[in-house]
């Protein structure tokens, strides 16, 4: 499975036989929207940017941080001082993730050519030894950039109102509880996080 539009209804479909929290939410929201990531490798990068920021804010920063890099890309990085990179809205955090991250890139310490063969386990485990990648930042790379079938992103907001929402919980669920809650939507689970954050976003007023 892939996340393209058509497998992830495909997915839905097959949950929604068996799952009446899949197909209560579908009849009232209808499939996500496909969501995809670039496999560039600043992809990395534009998901330091993202970490706490909305869509909208994050993809104005990447835009004037795709401007200022140009072609050079990570190796332009190295050259600029961390005045031009806060001008572009990256926060003093942000930019020390960046060039650890840069830093990575450049030594050939990253196995990009590799990251299709390796497990979900192991590619989070490679991307969360550099600073300022947790369980989020490599689901999210999991999800959107590999296109794995099976991520279920409970340190995401989003996600774990959404599913809490699904299940008629007044309250939001904690993240152990989604995590549990999400083992009977193997394996599948990339596709429910999709429906979560549509069901948060376009769910009626209860």
């Amino acid at each position: 499975m892939s996340l393209k539009y058509e497998d992830v209804q495909a997915a839905l479909d097959a949950l929604a036989c068996d799952s009446a929290v899949i197909d209560s939410a579908l009849k009232q929201v209808g499939y996500p929207p496909e969501r995809t990531g670039s496999r560039d490798e600043m992809s990395l990068a534009r998901i330091i940017v993202g970490q706490q920021l909305s869509t909208k804010a994050a993809a104005s920063i990447n835009k004037r941080l795709a401007d200022l890099l140009g072609e050079e890309q990570y190796a332009k990085i190295p050259k600029l001082e961390d005045e031009a990179l806060r001008a572009v809205g990256l926060s003093r955090p942000k930019i020390r993730y960046l060039r650890a991250l840069t830093d990575a890139v450049l030594r050939g310490a990253l196995p990009f050519d590799q990251f299709d063969t390796m497990t979900d386990g192991e590619v989070v485990e490679c991307l969360t030894a550099l600073p300022g990648f947790g369980r989020w930042s490599a689901h999210m790379y999991l999800l959107f950039n590999l296109q794995r079938p099976d991520i279920w992103p409970t340190g995401d907001l989003a996600v774990r109102v959404g599913v809490s929402r699904m299940l008629g919980s007044s309250e939001r669920l904690s993240e152990a509880e989604v995590e549990q809650a999400g083992e009977v939507w193997r394996p599948y689970r990339s596709a429910v996080a999709l429906l979560a954050w549509h069901f948060y976003s376009n769910a009626p007023d209860i």
